[in-house]
C-alpha cells in the first residue's frame, strides 16, 4: 500500500508529485521534460558473426552515440543462441524523431552497417520497443 501522495509546488511554478515508499532498486526521476524509455530489438537471422563481433545501435541522438560507433548502444541476445538481440532501455527525449541503424562492431569499431536507408522512429512518452531486421544483400 502506498503512502499519501502530496502535491508540492516548486519555485518555478511547476507542480510535481511525491509518493513514498519506494521499492528496493527503484529510481526516482524528477523531470519537467517528457522522457521515452526505448529498447531496440534487432532480428539478425541473416547476419553471420565471428568471434568478438557484437551488434549495436547507432543513431542521431546523443544516447545512441550520434553516429559514432564507439558510443553506440550494445545489443545482447534475448536468450542463448538467439538471433534476436535487445538493448537495455535507453532514456531519450519524448516526442522527437530519431534516425538509427544496427551496426556490427568488433573491438569498438564498425565492421559493417545494416544495408538500406537509415531507420526512423518517433519517440513517445514512456516505455517502448523498436523492432527492426538486419538487412544485407
Amino acid at each position: 500500500k502506498f503512502a499519501r501522495t502530496h502535491t508540492l509546488s516548486g519555485h518555478d511554478g511547476f507542480p510535481f508529485s511525491l509518493c513514498v515508499p519506494l521499492r528496493p532498486y527503484s529510481a526516482v526521476v524528477l523531470s519537467q521534460k517528457p522522457i521515452a524509455l526505448v529498447s531496440f530489438v534487432v532480428d539478425a537471422e541473416m547476419l553471420e558473426r565471428e568471434l568478438g563481433d557484437y551488434l549495436a545501435i547507432s543513431g542521431s541522438e546523443e544516447a545512441l552515440g550520434e553516429w559514432n560507433s564507439s558510443k553506440a548502444v550494445p545489443l545482447y541476445p534475448q536468450s542463448e543462441g538467439s538471433k534476436v538481440f535487445r538493448s537495455v532501455a535507453i532514456s531519450m527525449p519524448a516526442d522527437v524523431s530519431i534516425t538509427y541503424k544496427p551496426i556490427l562492431c568488433h573491438g569498438g569499431h564498425t565492421k559493417k552497417w545494416s544495408e538500406g536507408e537509415n531507420l526512423l522512429w518517433n519517440t513517445v512518452c514512456g516505455p517502448q520497443s523498436v523492432y527492426c531486421e538486419w538487412l544485407q544483400e
